[in-house]
């Protein structure tokens, strides 16, 4: 009998996390699912942890690969492998609350389109609760069009991630077949959210939250104001993404159709690796990232990135000073009419009548 859900989950050393994670989609509200971990070549205790969930559980599948490929090439061989009539992601390090498949599958059989989006709840290691929208749409319930990413052109569609949704089996097979075979460490999400986006027509939204993200632990959410050079290396990993993006857009007849799409991602992407190099790499890495950056992008696009901070520094340079100069000119302000106000206060006016005499001895006014 066909699962209702299917829940893919990408493992890779992750043991600290792993039984939460697990416990989580085990006790689902709904029973009629299947839980498919994709052990990506962990060096941990990860897999061993899997072996004794399975022996629990008769609904948990686990997919080995000999080495590690990535958390992109890890739910591709659980999405090819999957029964399930819906498809769900979920990291590792992460957690389903205990409803999530339930109410998940009800709301998108209900609307009857091809996605369906749900709220998260974010927090950091202490467990305080972090602001982040993850939701695609605005605010709005039902979305078609020819297809999701002219929703994203019309403005209506603003994230890609793939965690807060629901996906149609059949479609997110299609996509993932798409997708080419390649180590992707980061931007893996937009890249094959932009295949289901161009066969998927319609989204759905609901605003209760489903899904337990564990800020911090993941490698996108780890940029702070000082990064090392390897972390910088692999945030240039968004490059691959792109090229492969490109690609994609370019095998279909109406690709002229995107070519805002593609302009949007490729400035996007190049203004953050060049400001990351300036504004968050220690002096003495400047070197080396600058070549890291030209290896990934090549000097022609590099030298394009590196004008634009030019022009944006000098931009932020003029704003600056003129909030300097406004800023002197209020204080100036204020100390002048302070300086009036003191003139005419009580005080002032009895200084004047006490030194009257004196100053006109000396013939002062």
């Amino acid at each position: 009998m066909q699962p209702k859900v299917s829940v893919v989950i990408p493992v890779y050393n992750v043991e600290k996390f792993l039984a939460g994670c697990l416990d989580s989609v085990i006790k689902q509200t709904l029973a009629d699912i299947e839980i498919i971990c994709v052990e990506d070549g962990s060096t941990d205790n990860s897999a061993a942890i899997l072996k004794k969930y399975c022996m629990q559980d008769s609904r948990l599948r686990v997919l080995w690969h000999e080495r590690n490929l990535g958390t992109g090439m890890a739910r591709k061989s659980g999405v090819l492998a999957a029964r399930g009539e819906y498809i769900m992601f979920l990291d590792s390090d992460d957690e389903l609350f205990l409803h999530a498949c339930e109410t998940a599958y009800d709301a998108i059989k209900r609307n009857g389109t091809d996605v369906l989006e749900f709220g998260v709840k974010s927090i950091d290691s202490a467990g305080q609760a972090k602001k982040i929208d993850f939701l695609e749409t605005e605010n709005i319930p039902y979305l078609e069009d020819k297809n999701l990413l002219h929703l994203w052109l019309k403005g209506k569609l603003k994230n890609w991630t793939i965690l807060n949704k629901i996906f149609r089996a059949g479609l997110c097979k299609r996509a993932f077949r798409e997708m080419e075979d390649a180590f992707y460490i980061m931007a893996e999400d937009t890249y094959i959210s932009c295949i289901y986006w161009y066969y998927g027509r319609s989204i759905s939204m609901i605003q209760e939250e489903l899904y337990l993200y564990h800020w911090g632990v993941g490698i996108s959410t780890q940029i702070h104001p000082a990064i090392t050079l390897d972390y910088y290396k692999k945030l240039l990993g968004e490059k691959d993404s792109l090229d492969a993006i490109i690609r994609f857009i370019n095998s279909k007849p109406d690709k002229d159709e995107y070519k805002t799409f593609v302009l949007k991602f490729h400035d996007d992407w190049l203004h953050l690796a060049v400001s990351l190099w300036q504004g968050n790499l220690a002096e003495r890495d400047k070197g080396e990232g600058l070549l890291a950056l030209t290896q990934k992008w090549g000097m022609e696009e590099t030298a394009e990135g590196l004008l634009w901070l030019m022009n944006s520094n000098r931009e932020q340079e003029k704003v600056r000073l003129k909030q300097e100069l406004t800023i002197a000119q209020q204080r100036a302000l204020d100390a002048e009419l302070n300086l009036k106000a003191v003139k005419v206060g009580w005080s002032f006016r009895i200084g004047r009548i006490i030194t009257s005499i004196p100053r006109k001895l000396l013939g002062r006014p």
